[in-house]
């Protein structure tokens, strides 16, 4: 009995060290491929060339400033659309888009235009508006801007939606508008 528990004891020792033997040489391959790629000619003269690196960082910024265009445009032709439309039709399509907005805000605990903001430039036009408003001692006590964002989407859509009602009302006693 004695003689198996002993050369049980041997078999899992070595398969112990074939293990270890294994992980060592894996390790010592994973170095050594990292070294020429280190020193390889394309990380030399191009992954790690300033040139490159610059042109990386002005396409991050040209993507981010790309959805700050977006999202002004997009929160400049909302309100164009409630202030100027009086068509009905319009302005409910211009509440559902809003209310789109707030669930996808609702859901992803922030604007999706304004995570791409921050994906791309560290910053967005919100936490740059805040913080501007912040500066001069102006509103917001907060610095939670999920909650500004649902209160801006949700003062956008009570206008939209009081517009519709007041053009019904105005439709309904026939007053021309």
């Amino acid at each position: 009995m004695k003689k198996i528990n002993k050369k049980n004891t041997a078999n899992k020792s070595i398969q112990t060290n074939k293990i270890n033997d294994e992980t060592i040489k894996n390790t010592q391959d994973e170095i050594e491929f990292m070294k020429l790629h280190e020193n390889s000619y394309l990380v030399n003269k191009w992954v790690n060339n300033p040139n490159i690196n610059a042109i990386k960082q002005y396409c991050c910024k040209a993507a981010g400033i790309y959805y700050c265009v977006i999202h002004t445009l997009f929160m400049i032709l909302i309100g164009l659309i409630i202030f100027f439309v009086t068509n009905k039709s319009y302005l409910c399509m211009t509440l559902i888009v809003i209310s789109l907005d707030a669930i996808a805000n609702v859901i992803f605990y922030d604007c999706p235009l304004s995570s791409l903001e921050k994906k791309y430039l560290n910053t967005s036009m919100i936490e740059s508006r805040l913080q501007g408003i912040q500066k001069y001692g102006m509103m917001y006590a907060n610095n939670r801007i999920y909650d500004t964002q649902l209160e801006v989407l949700i003062n956008g859509w009570t206008m939209c939606a009081a517009k519709i009602l007041v053009l019904i009302v105005f439709d309904w006693f026939h007053i021309s508008y």
